[in-house]
Order: structure tokens, then C-alpha cells, then sequence
């Protein structure tokens, strides 16, 4: 099978898996704004496309190095062709970067060319960033915020008197701030790994172990700068705004692009002989050395280009989320599960500093009991919330107290990742499912109602009424799985 079929594959997933977050951009939006925000995707993923896209246009100007391919050889590709394809038809973003991924793959074992595997090994390295980077915020997004806010208390002034919770520093003064993802050294670390291998991958079309020596210094430097970001906005309230809405949040983001930059390897000089220790390449099946290509200014402006890009981009999000905001802190909070219970709602409140959650107050009506719910609607980052909120009523309560995530008709004395991990990954199965059977009805056929993903609720319960088991226990079944329950 043709290599260039392969790319051509790879460019259509990658473009079917951004169309659908641009699209709602754009229809919520409108053109301009989704173009100034980047369609929604960050500065790093659209210029690491377009190396690739220059990569290959460099690879047709050289001379192509052509292998003999077997017949078997290329049945297999066409079979493989064909069932990428048939797949980039299920509307599914994650499996369409599943699928760009697979036919880079397919497009690397046929190339010989430098420049063309090069673009291959980029375009993987794309492609899997946010499978991996969604599989890892959702199934440990515990650990991963536990080691945030243990590095971040590191690097916190010397005599501060705080406490860590969790993803919480309580500072004595009263201050907290809530690590979330969107703030994770691991998201940051991710775009910053790519925008250094897409700008080695440009300038060498390799990379040896001198390259992945300086990757591992690039590692140390983001986390450091992450570090230093989220210690300072643990201060209090006028470091948080400046660095998280501010002049410091240019600053950062600045770093944070220039950083992988000067971690790049300079332009290597031809050299008589190559040291099979440092230069064996590891990313191309060849040992010669390439060739300098002259890219350093465009690649100099390009970067320069997205510096200032990047800025503006995160100016557009602060007045787009403050907008929402805005909005949203009039709409009531709906929790599943209380439908029809014998309970009233007190209220709900916003706690200062910890993204867009909303807790929800309830009290029983025949019961001297009540329980404050919190729903989690991406992940465990916001499940030491309310215990923190709460510190001073359950420590100093004389009525029982049961505390936990409320999840698929069920009750869990923590954040349960896993499972919530694989009852996500089974209902865009179930939906997928229910759209195909849905085309293939006859006119006038009965229509499957669409059921909503039974987020995990956090909950703080006070007396003996036990509300948070009549709640997981009003769970429709179709969103109790049987393997959640006993």
C-alpha cells in the first residue's frame, strides 16, 4: 500500500477528530471568536500539524526510497487500510486519534525517507497524546493531582503554615487552593514534549540519546516552573488572581513555550564519523546524517508566531469563561437520584477558588438529618471538597457522619477512578450502539431515549436518615451496571 495513502489516512482522522470540539466552538462562539481560541485545541497540537505537513512537503522534493513490498505484504495494508476507514465512520474523537495513530504507524513501516518518517513518527506522537493524556486524568487523576500538590508544597515560602488535603493546600490564614487538571504539571508536560519533539523532528528528522537526555531535563524544567506557578498561587488571593488570570499567566505560558525550544538540540554540523554511542538514531532506520535544511528561520518564526498567539488565546478564554460564569451561577444544579425523595433543598453554594463546582444543600423532612452533595462531572479533582469545606461542622458535630462518592447506584468510601473510568468507556459504547441502531429503524419505529451518564456525587451526610443510600438507590437500572453492584 501507498505510504502517501497512509498519510492521507492519518491527516483525514486527526481532521475528523478536531471537527467535532470546533464545531461546538464555533456554534457557540461564533467563527472569529473559535479561530482567535484555537478552535478549542491548544497553540502546540496546531503547529505540531502544520511541521508535519512541512515535513512532508520537504520528503517529495527528496528522492523517495522505494522497498520491495511483498503481495502478502500489501493484501495485509489494504485489509488494514480498509478497516481504518470503516472505523473513521463512528463519530468518536478518542477512536478517530486511535485510528490516525494506527494508519501513521502503517505510514512509517512503508517509508524509507527521512523526512517522511519523521512526519510519521510526529503525527503518532500527536495522535496518541490525548488518548493517553485522557486515560490518565480519568483513571488517576488521584495520583497524578496527589504528586501536583505535594510538588507545589515544596516550592511554598519557607514559614508558611499550611496543610495538605488531597488536591487542597489549606493555608493558615484561611486561603485554599484546589489543584485541577487544567493546572496539572502532566498537561503541561505533554504539550511541552510534543512541541520539543516537533521542533527536533524538524531540524534532524531523528533523535539519539543525547536528544532523550535533553528531553529528561525539559521534564524536570516544566515541572519546576509548574511547581513555582501553583506554590505561588497557594499564597493567597492576590497571587492566584495575578498568576491564574494575569500578567502571570503570560509569564508562564511564555516559559512554558520557550522552555522546550532551548531544550532542542542546535543544528548539528556534518561530522566525519558518528559516534555509535551518541548518535545511533532512534527514531529512523538510517545512520546517515541529514542534511542541514535551512528551516531554522521559518522555524524561529513560526515559534515566535505562536508565542504571541498563545497569549492571546488564553485573553480570549479568561473573558469567554468569565462570561460563562456569569451565566451559569444563576442556573440551579441538578443532582440525579434526588428525584421523588421525602427530601428539600436548603441551597447551594460556590466555593471561592475551586473552578465552576457547586454543592448543594438537602434536608430531610421527617428526619433530623441532612447531606450537602457535590457532583463531579469530569473527574476525582474536585472529590476532597467538600471534606474540606466541612472540616470545622464534622470535627465539631455531636450527629453521625458518613462521608463518600454516590456512583452508579452505589456507595463508596472514596472516588472510585477505575470503575468510573470503565462506566464511561461503556456508555459511549452504549450510545454509539443506540445512534447505529437508530439509522437503521424504520420510518415511524419507536425511539430509544437517551440516557445521561450517572456522574459520581460526592456527599457529606449528617445523622442517621441515611439520604446517600436512598439516593444511589433511586438509580434507574439501565445506569447501574451489575458489576458495580452486589
Amino acid at each position: 500500500m501507498n505510504s502517501r495513502f497512509f498519510a492521507a489516512l492519518s491527516a483525514l482522522a486527526a481532521l475528523n477528530a478536531l471537527l467535532p470540539a470546533a464545531l461546538t466552538a464555533i456554534y457557540s462562539q461564533g467563527l472569529l471568536q473559535a479561530l482567535a481560541e484555537g478552535f478549542g485545541r491548544s497553540p502546540v497540537i496546531w503547529l505540531s500539524l502544520l511541521i508535519t505537513y512541512l515535513l512532508c512537503r520537504k520528503a517529495r522534493h527528496e528522492q523517495p526510497g522505494h522497498r520491495p513490498v511483498s503481495l502478502n505484504r500489501s493484501i495485509t495494508d489494504a485489509c488494514i487500510a480498509g478497516i481504518l476507514t470503516l472505523t473513521l465512520l463512528l463519530p468518536i474523537a478518542l477512536l478517530s486519534w486511535l485510528v490516525c495513530a494506527a494508519a501513521a504507524i502503517c505510514w512509517l513501516r512503508n517509508s524509507r525517507q527521512p523526512y517522511a518518517r519523521a512526519a510519521a513518527w510526529l503525527m503518532i506522537s500527536i495522535a496518541v497524546r490525548e488518548p493517553v493524556t485522557q486515560l490518565l486524568l480519568n483513571g488517576f487523576t488521584d495520583q497524578i493531582l496527589g504528586f501536583d500538590t505535594w510538588l507545589s508544597a515544596l516550592f511554598l515560602p519557607a514559614g508558611d503554615q499550611y496543610s495538605v488535603s488531597g488536591n487542597l493546600i489549606n493555608q493558615a490564614n484561611g486561603f485554599s487552593l484546589l489543584i485541577l487538571t487544567g493546572c496539572s504539571a502532566f498537561t503541561n508536560l505533554s504539550l511541552a514534549l510534543l512541541l520539543w519533539l516537533s521542533v527536533s523532528l524538524w531540524y534532524h528528522q531523528r533523535l539519539n540519546k543525547t536528544d532523550l537526555l535533553r528531553a529528561g531535563i525539559l521534564c524536570l524544567a516544566v515541572l519546576i516552573i509548574n511547581g513555582v506557578r501553583l506554590a505561588l498561587m497557594a499564597t493567597g488571593p492576590e497571587l492566584y488572581a495575578y498568576i491564574h488570570d494575569g500578567d502571570g499567566m503570560l509569564i508562564v505560558d511564555a516559559l512554558l513555550f520557550i522552555t522546550p525550544v532551548l531544550c532542542v538540540s542546535p543544528v548539528r554540523k556534518k561530522q566525519p564519523q558518528a559516534s555509535p554511542n551518541t548518535d545511533k538514531p532512534l527514531l529512523t532506520g538510517t545512520n546517515t546524517p541529514p542534511k542541514n535544511t535551512g528551516l531554522k528561520a521559518p522555524a524561529l518564526g513560526l515559534l515566535a508566531t505562536a508565542l504571541l498567539i498563545a497569549p492571546a488565546i488564553r485573553i480570549t478564554e479568561i473573558n469567554s469563561t468569565a462570561a460563562a460564569t456569569s451565566v451559569a451561577a444563576d442556573a440551579p444544579v441538578a443532582v440525579q437520584g434526588v428525584e421523588g425523595l421525602p427530601v428539600r433543598k436548603l441551597g447551594e453554594l460556590s466555593p471561592a477558588n475551586r473552578g465552576n463546582y457547586r454543592v448543594s444543600g438537602f434536608a430531610h423532612n421527617t428526619c433530623n438529618g441532612s447531606i450537602a452533595l457535590l457532583p463531579l462531572e469530569r473527574n476525582a479533582e474536585g472529590a476532597h471538597i467538600l471534606e474540606n469545606m466541612l472540616d470545622t461542622q464534622i470535627s465539631h458535630t455531636s450527629r453521625q457522619v458518613t462521608r463518600g462518592v454516590i456512583f452508579a447506584g452505589k456507595l463508596y468510601p472514596e472516588y472510585p477512578e477505575l470503575k468510573v473510568l470503565i462506566r464511561r468507556i461503556s456508555f459511549q459504547v452504549s450510545s454509539l450502539s443506540g445512534s447505529i441502531n437508530r439509522i437503521f429503524q424504520p420510518a415511524g419505529a419507536l425511539q430509544f431515549t437517551a440516557e445521561k451518564f450517572p456522574g459520581p456525587v460526592a456527599f457529606v451526610e449528617f445523622g442517621a436518615c441515611r439520604i446517600a443510600d436512598e439516593i444511589a438507590a433511586n438509580f434507574t437500572l439501565q445506569q447501574q451496571l451489575s458489576y458495580f453492584a452486589k
